[in-house]
């Protein structure tokens, strides 16, 4: 009699580790999960907003730099890292320019101008938010001047260009990015 009581009671104990093994499997999946679903959301958001944010060059004909796609892709790049980040940016860039109907030449330039801050942005993570994201404003607005210089493109539009997309990421570093972050 003795034997099946100390075999029930270590059965027993058996079953309470398996429930909380089981519970701390279940607690493990949601919170992976709810990670990879936010993460997802987030990506899925980031596309479509960036990609309708240059809407308005299908009726305003201007080199002006308003539109979402470089400070998403620099919150991307800072906050889930460069990899992926080349591939949304990538998207967001030639979605975005398609439906401004702006999609040409230009747009190989901004993506090659966007690469280099992408894969400088891990390095400079370190440092608080809104000064990485301003250092790696100013390399884009650089890398990307003396490209559009290198097709032809017109002082005047370069600087036009430089000077609206920087003041409006540096709106958006201001005020948007500690917020944004802090829910990716």
């Amino acid at each position: 009699m003795k034997l099946v009581k100390i075999f029930n009671d270590a059965f027993k104990s058996i079953n309470a580790n398996r429930k909380i093994l089981l519970g701390l499997l279940i607690l493990f999946s949601i919170v992976t999960f709810s990670q990879f679903l936010k993460k997802s959301l987030v990506i899925v958001l980031f596309i479509i907003i960036g990609s309708i944010s240059k809407i308005y060059h299908r009726f305003v004909k201007s080199s002006l730099g308003i539109d979402l796609v470089f400070f998403l892709t620099m919150m991307l790049a800072i906050v889930y890292g460069p990899m992926l980040a080349i591939v949304i940016g990538l998207i967001m860039k030639i979605a975005a320019d398609y439906i401004a109907n702006r999609f040409s030449h230009t747009t190989l330039i901004t993506l090659a101008a966007l690469f280099i801050p992408i894969l400088f942005a891990k390095a400079l993570a370190a440092l608080p938010l809104v000064t990485a994201l301003f250092i790696l404003t100013l390399l884009f607005e650089v890398i990307s001047s003396v490209l559009y210089h290198f097709i032809g493109s017109s002082p005047g539009n370069i600087i036009l260009y430089a000077v609206s997309h920087f003041l409006f990421n540096a709106f958006l570093i201001i005020n948007i990015s500690p917020w944004l972050s802090s829910i990716m």
